[in-house]
């Protein structure tokens, strides 16, 4: 029979301690795509599903980031830092959010702050995620311990369930409130640009009467 308190305890071990790289430890030295693949297989060791054969990363995926604008084209077939750090967040956030609304929050993102803090500030969130989840669940179960030993998992199971999908709800709706808003301003910009150029035709046929009325003269 499994010792299924040891393999918890294991597995949140490696959880806990596996930690995404920082920027400046990310390669910048132009890798191809199997040596991009070897790399985020190790740095995201610790998502991978010990119950699946399902990869987090594929070179078909990356060539679909690619077509999708998710990620830049290499360059002679070569991807850089920027290409890994933006793979590494597709690869944790398609687990919870659909591709179209990464690219949304990428987009957004990579506008407002350089891509080099946006990938630190996002790493740093994930490596800090897996400790502040298990303390949640520490306090609001009064201790994982006694749930393991115990071999009752099923209630921490559910528990965690609900804070996931709650959580994805929260990201949709701010997705969806910042497209909205992205939409409606949009609209309004080409609700401007509209006004402009009635108001140009306006000015450029009080020229030509004015014209006309000289010509007259």
């Amino acid at each position: 029979m499994p010792d299924i308190s040891a393999d918890f305890f294991t597995w949140k071990e490696k959880i806990v301690s596996k930690k995404l790289p920082s920027w400046n430890e990310i390669p910048d030295i132009g890798l191809y795509m199997d040596q991009v693949i070897r790399l985020m297989d190790d740095y995201l060791s610790a998502f991978e599903s010990e119950e699946s054969d399902d990869k987090l990363i594929t070179p078909s995926m990356i060539n679909n980031y690619v077509k999708m604008g998710i990620i830049p084209a290499p360059d002679k077939k070569k991807y850089n830092r920027l290409h890994v750090a933006l793979l590494i967040v597709v690869c944790v956030l398609k687990q919870i959010m659909s591709i179209a609304d990464i690219k949304i929050i990428l987009d957004k993102k990579l506008e407002a702050t350089p891509p080099d803090v946006c990938y630190n500030n996002f790493r740093d969130v994930v490596n800090e995620s897996a400790i502040s989840v298990f303390s949640i669940v520490e306090e609001l179960t009064g201790g994982i311990d006694k749930f393991v030993e115990s071999e009752d998992l099923i209630d921490i199971s559910i528990l965690v369930a609900i804070f996931s999908n709650v959580g994805k709800s929260i990201s949709k709706k701010i997705v969806s409130l910042e497209s909205a808003a992205d939409a409606a301003l949009k609209k309004n910009e080409l609700s401007e640009k509209a006004d402009e150029k009635r108001t140009d035709k306006k000015a450029e046929k009080k020229k030509e009467k004015s014209r006309e009325k000289d010509e007259k003269k």
